[in-house]
């Protein structure tokens, strides 16, 4: 039986070289992080903001911490832990909409209006 689970997160082990096309990541036109291009080659990457737009608080700064300790392969795994979490919650998130949408929680204001 398949399965709809996601693909792992690296599609090339580390140390192998990507496809010149897939070496070159574009950050969201967003008018405050800029039109840059992070490049895998040469290591640059935008500057961060000089303020946050929430102050950070001791267990962030600790988790910012160990998560920066991490060597690279680590970090990866801390990575995928996280997506598949993500994947998780969303494949929940959807459940309940069905069964919300099922259910008629959510009402339609047109059909009312009509």
């Amino acid at each position: 039986m398949a399965t709809n689970r996601p693909r792992g997160i690296l599609k090339a082990p580390l140390g192998k070289q990507m496809p010149e096309n897939e070496n070159h990541l574009a950050l969201a036109c967003r008018p405050d992080l800029g039109q840059e291009v992070v490049s895998l080659d040469n290591g640059t990457a935008r500057k961060p903001p000089s303020e946050l737009c929430c102050p950070l608080s001791r267990e962030d700064m600790a988790e910012l911490s160990r998560l920066g300790e991490l060597p690279p392969n680590s970090l990866l795994k801390e990575i995928e832990r996280v997506y598949e979490a993500a994947y998780e919650l969303g494949i929940q998130e959807a459940k309940e909409i069905a069964r919300a949408k099922h259910l008629k929680i959510f009402n339609n204001r047109k059909k009312k209006s009509l």
